[in-house]
């Protein structure tokens, strides 16, 4: 399995950002800034800006994995500015990875009309129901990424329990043991992350960790002892 999997993509996408070349480096970092705190005023006045980023951006054009997370981010901001989405996916021109992230995004917000309007032909995946995120079953390291990409857009902590519910050993994810545990790797290095610089995952886990029983317990004891001191006290935290 290739490391950006492993490693989460969700997280990755904010990296990737962070290191990509200039001029590039300077929006990047002003779209990490507003997608770290989109959940907490729904700015949607850069949507559109950051629509365009996206369709000429470094960070996507070379990096297969920010697909997926930036296609939740962005499912959940079309779902709740339905009158908006047309003029938004219509205000810049996208191929590549930027074009599978829009299409994706208005899939999932149940807006796959759009895309054959928008690029005149659609993806076979279109033609299914869109799953509801927040019942998806996470299997691997794809699913951990929308989990992420959702919690960002709308600080619902549903997204990240269910992230917590993948750390129970004791049950299979996909089948594959490899696989499993890849993606229980990726899951609990996201968790300590954002245990570390979000609060509402911080009080999330602290508060699971209290009412779990078995594995799942094991894993967020650890992360609460390994990431406790590192984090950032509030009210520096998001």
């Amino acid at each position: 399995m290739r490391k950006a999997a492993i490693l989460l993509t969700c997280v990755l996408l904010w990296g990737t950002a962070s290191r990509a070349q200039a001029p590039d480096e300077e929006r990047a970092q002003q779209f990490d800034s507003w997608m770290s705190g989109y959940s907490l005023n729904k700015d949607t006045n850069d949507v559109a800006a950051f629509l365009k980023w996206v369709s000429q951006s470094e960070a996507y054009r070379e990096n297969d994995s920010a697909v997926m997370p930036t296609a939740s981010f962005l499912s959940v901001i079309f779902r709740d500015n339905p009158k908006k989405v047309s003029k938004w996916v219509k205000s810049a021109s996208f191929s590549g990875n930027a074009r599978k992230v829009v299409e994706r995004a208005l899939w999932l917000a149940g807006r796959a009309k759009l895309i054959k309007s928008t690029f005149g032909k659609s993806p076979k995946y279109a033609k299914r129901r869109p799953p509801n995120l927040k019942k998806l079953k996470v299997k691997g390291p794809g699913d951990l990424d929308m989990m992420w990409g959702a919690f960002m857009a709308s600080g619902d902590v549903t997204y990240p329990g269910r992230i917590i519910d993948v750390l129970d050993a004791d049950k299979a994810l996909s089948g594959d043991e490899k696989m499993d545990a890849a993606t229980r790797g990726a899951a609990g290095w996201s968790l300590s992350s954002f245990y570390r610089s979000h609060e509402l995952v911080h009080r999330l886990i602290q508060a699971r960790a209290k009412e779990a029983k078995g594995t799942i317990k094991e894993a967020l004891d650890e992360i609460i002892s390994q990431n406790e001191p590192k984090s950032v006290p509030l009210p520096n935290r998001d």
